[in-house]
Order: C-alpha cells, then sequence, then structure tokens
C-alpha cells in the first residue's frame, strides 16, 4: 500500500466522521481499536486490513470504495460532484 493510497483513506475517514459528527473516541471505541490507531488512520501514518478498513466503513455507513476514492474527499467538501457509493 503507498503512502498516497493511506492518506487518501485517512483524509476519507476525517471528512465522513466530521460530517457525522463522530468524536474520535467513540469511532474507535465502536470499531474495536484504540484511539491512537484511528489518528494513525486518519493521518495516514498506518497500514490497515481489508477486514479493517471494512469495519471502518460499515461503521461510517460508506462503501470501502469511497474510504479508497480520491474524489470522495472532494465529494465531501463540496468541490466536486462525485456521488458516494451505496454501502452494502
Amino acid at each position: 500500500m503507498t503512502k498516497d493510497t493511506r492518506i487518501t483513506v485517512g483524509q476519507n475517514v476525517r471528512t465522513i466522521r466530521e460530517e457525522q459528527r463522530i468524536t474520535v473516541s467513540d469511532a474507535a471505541d465502536a470499531v474495536g481499536v484504540h484511539r491512537s490507531w484511528w489518528n494513525y488512520l486518519e493521518n495516514g501514518a498506518v497500514n490497515f486490513t481489508i477486514d479493517k478498513l471494512d469495519a471502518v466503513a460499515r461503521f461510517l455507513k460508506v462503501a470501502v470504495l469511497d474510504l479508497l476514492d480520491e474524489e470522495t474527499v472532494y465529494a465531501q467538501s463540496g468541490r466536486s460532484k462525485a456521488k458516494r457509493r451505496k454501502a452494502s
């Protein structure tokens, strides 16, 4: 996994979490990770498994692909017309 991928995922996770007004502590608890791991995730500083990424996506009620998509960051900030995929 490249650093660019980790940064994209982290930006998407942070943007979606903040939009939903969820604290880092609440998100970490719900997914079963430590708060510091969640912070590392949002800062693009941690490698993650597909299973962990799936758990994060399910908690945030988005598709895993939305977390991986560079355009998702822009869509959520209003800078693009890209749409989120329906979470399964």
